[in-house]
C-alpha cells in the first residue's frame, strides 16, 4: 500500500507539472490531464478501502464480555450462554469459538461498556 501511495504521488507531481509546462490548445485538454491526479488519488483511495475490509476482523468486539471479536450465529442447538450460564433458547448468540454470549449479556456488556467509554 505504501508502494502504491508512493508511485501515485510521484505521477500525481509529474502530471501537475505537466499540466503547468504544456500548451494546451484548449480548456478540456488541460482539464482532462488535471482529472489523470484525481484518477490516480482514487485508485490509492479504493486499494486501501479493499484492503481494509478484507483484513478488518469479523465480529464485534466486547472487552467486557470476551477477549475475542463475536459474530452472530443463528445455528445454534443445545447451547448455554458461557456468562450467566443460561440455556440459549432462540437458538441464535453472539459467539466466539468456544464461547457463546446470550442476546441479553451481550446487551448488557455492549451498554456497559458505551457507559465506560462515555466517561473516559
Amino acid at each position: 500500500l505504501g508502494v502504491l501511495f508512493a508511485v501515485i504521488t510521484a505521477s500525481s507531481v509529474y502530471t501537475g507539472i505537466k499540466c503547468v509546462c504544456f500548451d494546451f490548445s484548449s480548456v478540456a485538454e488541460g482539464v482532462l490531464m488535471g482529472l489523470g491526479v484525481l484518477w490516480g488519488n482514487m485508485t490509492f483511495v479504493l486499494a486501501k478501502a479493499y484492503v481494509d475490509r478484507v483484513v478488518a476482523p469479523k465480529g464485534i468486539l466486547v472487552p467486557t464480555l470476551h477477549h475475542r471479536p463475536l459474530t452472530w450465529n443463528s445455528n445454534l442447538v443445545r447451547r448455554r450462554c458461557s456468562n450467566c450460564n443460561q440455556r440459549i433458547r432462540t437458538n441464535k448468540a453472539w459467539t466466539s469459538p468456544g464461547f457463546n454470549a446470550c442476546v441479553d449479556c451481550f446487551r448488557d456488556h455492549t451498554k456497559k461498556q458505551k457507559r465506560e467509554e462515555a466517561r473516559s
